[in-house]
């Protein structure tokens, strides 16, 4: 019976400080490759392990989602039009995302965004994005679709 208390208390303090969870959409919660030929990332399908992370924290009323992403804004209808391509909006909704915003910081650091929402956890695969949360405080998850993490921490691209 203590453990059971114990671990309902662990329960309730993590989620008392887990109030705002931030997601990163290219390479985070989608995947996508460069292709050569066409000049232009495709995408090639959602990242399953932070959709399983997303519809956790969506799924728990007292947490809010957003989706923050480094993308231009005014991209966002070509990549409507394109076939081999998936907006933001988009991609939510294929996927039955019900996120609280979603917010383009158009090429910047989200990390002005994250602070301005409360973001008290963030996931992302970009090491300056996720250096720039950690130095302010945020709780950092990796995301890392294509096991390079290691590799791009370092800078080798």
């Amino acid at each position: 019976m203590k453990l059971l208390f114990e671990n309902w208390r662990q329960y309730l303090k993590e989620n008392e400080e887990l109030s705002v969870v931030t997601f990163d959409f290219d390479d985070t919660l989608s995947r996508s490759r460069w292709d050569e030929e066409a000049g232009e990332y495709r995408y090639i399908g959602p990242y399953s392990d932070m959709l399983r992370k997303i519809k956790k924290y969506i799924n728990d009323p007292n947490i809010k989602v957003y989706v923050v992403t480094s993308r231009y804004k005014k991209f966002e209808l070509k990549a409507l039009e394109n076939p081999e391509q998936i907006s933001v909006n988009e991609f939510l909704d294929k996927n039955g995302l019900t996120v609280d915003g979603v917010y383009f910081t158009n090429g910047e650091l989200k990390i002005e965004k994250l602070l301005e929402l409360g973001s008290s956890m963030h996931h992302d695969d970009d090491p300056d994005e996720i250096n720039a949360a950690k130095e302010n405080g945020i709780i950092t998850v990796i995301s890392d679709p294509y096991g390079d993490y290691s590799s791009l921490e370092k800078g080798n691209f």
